[in-house]
């Protein structure tokens, strides 16, 4: 039963997790939100205020105080007074750059706290940058507001704004109770649904991965974040859309199917927990209450390189309904029930957040386009899908924690993507994920980015995540290799020209020229040269001298001849690894080479299992690369492997 009005509500579960973000905030603004209207058209200041009164009349979430008293957190709905939502305005024509100016008085106002219990959780403001384009800024508290909230705000001020200069009344008020939503997520957690829920969510998330995070390390919310966007391609937008149909899904549906793949692929891990926020309103009051009901649904996906994108994405499907089954679960719970608290590791990969929230807002005739300026906190990478149905296609925003990450990463992140969603727009998805390419998208051969990882074909490897910092096997491409050929032996492992070579021929065979490299005198920090194209050699070169415990130098064959000699001399390796017809145009020098294509080499004794060969050699060093000194001789640089292995993304 709801508490009596004069005591105030309580809490929704979505809004408790909320109030324990708040609590870890001292800077009381990481949970401020943000939207901007970019008005098109005349606008009347004095008619768009009367509007948005009208709409925090209606919509009791934006006349909430929230006060902490003995008993927890309570909030109470109070009459609008006069001085309540004043439309701060400001003419910025005069300015050099006035979107520019707007952008900045709006982040510096996004740097306010709310003062939540004195109310009102909500300020706004019109900013004229043209003369005829607006922008109608809105900032609003998380406690009391969501995205889909947000979107039924700007709906209704938009309609009542548009009835008033039409001169009609605004019509009756669309929305419902806080306190029959506040009811109602009671009666949930009463419930033996709420107690199914959970068994669920326990049971599903027990062995779960851990989640990929940078470096390992975690931070408090923070208001600011780094933000990459960017509009997806009308065509690739449209086939998305076309291929959605073809396999009998949504856009949506597709774009969280090419989530999992990429971060399966980035993670090295097969098994992918994503996080993607919900409205959580369907079937429910909370469909006509702007408020905060959002939760973060958990999905579990097995990303194989054998699945073709029509499974993976038929998967997703069908596990989406399997969980929107049990969707209503506080997140905030569930970590609480897996031990993870507030401030631990989170139990799913990176947030994944759609937005389908139709704007489509016109003021009196004049279009109105919505732009996002904070969505919320980012514990560590998050990303925003936007269909606003305003005729300007998807958008897709990457944020992540400015503590945790940087903008070059992020920005390497969403290019990646990109790329890979115009791979999947274009590709065959009844083949093998294995066929779908990587970013390299050069043709160079590659090991697929999967299930296992990948080695570019310069031998600077991504990173697996996990274990010993000294030991090789763990940050670079060794681990992978060798777990897929224990987990997959027989799935496709690297892709070049009409040569395929699964996870066990792989893990094998550069076992194999480990061995030799070994018996060459190969060992922890030797240098080993690779003179060899762009092709499988390369790759099972590299694997090689890292398996052997050695370093890489890395040489191009199409270098002059005299300035291969001075680096060969100036690096002294132990030896070079080569092909015969490299070989014809290298430098005679006195430094034993190894030719890959020669025939009749024994194999040298070793009881080493593959898995366990490089896991005796832990190096200093793994790759070293010539440089030009200022000089015009070559220089070179030595790279320790921390340097190379970079956090899992």
């Amino acid at each position: 039963m709801t508490a009596a009005p004069e005591r105030g509500l309580p809490l929704t579960a979505a809004q408790a997790g909320v109030w324990n973000l708040h609590s870890l905030d001292p800077s009381g603004t990481a949970l401020n939100l943000a939207e901007y209207l970019e008005i098109h058209g005349e606008v009347r200041p004095g008619l768009l205020a009367r509007a948005l009164r009208r709409t925090a009349d209606d919509a009791e979430a934006l006349r909430t105080r929230i006060v902490d008293t003995p008993d927890g957190p309570r909030q109470f709905t109070v009459p609008l007074s006069a001085g309540d939502f004043p439309l701060r305005t400001a003419d910025l024509r005069g300015e050099a750059d006035p979107d520019a100016a707007a952008l900045a008085w709006m982040e510096r106002d996004l740097d306010r706290p709310f003062d939540l219990a004195a109310g009102p959780p909500f300020r706004h403001a019109l900013l004229r940058v043209g003369e005829a384009r607006w922008l109608w800024y809105q900032c609003v508290h998380h406690l009391v507001m969501d995205g889909f909230g947000y979107s039924l705000l700007a709906r209704r001020t938009a309609e009542v704004y548009s009835a008033l200069a039409a001169g009609r009344g605004p019509g009756p008020n669309p929305f419902g109770r806080l306190a029959d939503l506040v009811a109602d997520d009671l009666a949930y957690r009463s419930s033996e649904q709420y107690g199914i829920d959970r068994a669920h969510w326990i049971q599903a998330l027990a062995d779960r991965p851990a989640a990929p995070t940078a470096a390992g390390r975690y931070a408090r919310p923070s208001r600011t974040s780094l933000r990459r966007g960017a509009r997806v391609p009308d065509d690739v937008t449209a086939r998305l859309r076309a291929l959605a149909g073809e396999l009998r899904a949504t856009w949506a549906e597709v774009l969280i199917a090419a989530q999992a793949l990429y971060v399966s692929r980035v993670t090295e891990d097969s098994d992918v927990v994503l996080g993607l926020p919900l409205m959580c309103r369907l079937g429910s009051v909370a469909l006509r209450v702007p408020g905060m009901v959002r939760n973060i649904l958990p999905l579990r996906l097995e990303v194989t390189p054998a699945l073709t994108f029509a499974t993976l994405t038929r998967q997703t499907v069908l596990g989406l309904r399997a969980a929107r089954r049990h969707q209503r679960y506080p997140f905030h719970h569930l970590r609480r029930d897996l031990g993870l608290g507030d401030e631990g590791p989170p139990p799913v990969g990176p947030l994944f957040n759609v937005m389908p929230f139709d704007y489509g807002l016109s003021f009196a005739g004049a279009p109105a386009v919505p732009h996002n300026l904070s969505a919320g906190p980012t514990k560590d990478l998050t990303v925003h899908v936007y269909d606003r149905a305003d005729g300007r296609g998807l958008r897709i925003d990457h944020d992540a924690h400015p503590a945790l990450r940087t903008g070059d990463e992020l920005g390497a992140h969403q290019e990646e993507f990109l790329a890979l969603l115009t791979r999947i727009a274009h590709c065959d998805p009844h083949a093998p994920l294995s066929r779908l390419g990587t970013p390299d998208g050069d043709g160079s051969a590659h090991q697929n980015r999967d299930g296992n990882g990948d080695v570019n074909g310069d031998g600077n490897g991504d990173v697996n995540r996990g274990g010993n910092p000294g030991d090789i096997a763990a940050v670079t491409r060794i681990g992978p290799v060798d777990a897929g050929a224990r987990r997959t032996p027989d799935a496709p492992a690297l892709v070049h020209a009409d040569l395929t070579l699964t996870y066990a021929e792989l893990a094998e065979r550069s076992h194999r020229l480990a061995r030799r490299l070994a018996a060459r005198g190969v060992g922890t920090g030797d240098l080993v040269a690779l003179a060899l194209p762009r092709s499988v050699p390369l790759i099972l070169g590299v694997l090689a001298v890292l398996k052997a415990g050695g370093a890489c130098l890395p040489l191009d064959p199409e270098y002059p001849a005299q300035r291969l000699a001075r680096l060969l001399d100036d690096a002294g390796p132990v030896c070079v690894l080569t092909d015969s017809a490299t070989a014809a145009r290298l430098p005679d020098t006195a430094h034993p080479r190894l030719l890959l294509d020669a025939t009749g080499l024994p194999d040298p004794p070793s009881a080493d299992p593959p898995h366990a060969f490089a896991q005796r050699h832990r190096a200093r060093v793994i790759h070293a690369r010539a440089a030009s000194a200022a000089s015009g001789g070559p220089t070179g640089t030595v790279v320790p492997y921390p340097a190379v292995a970079r956090p899992s993304r």
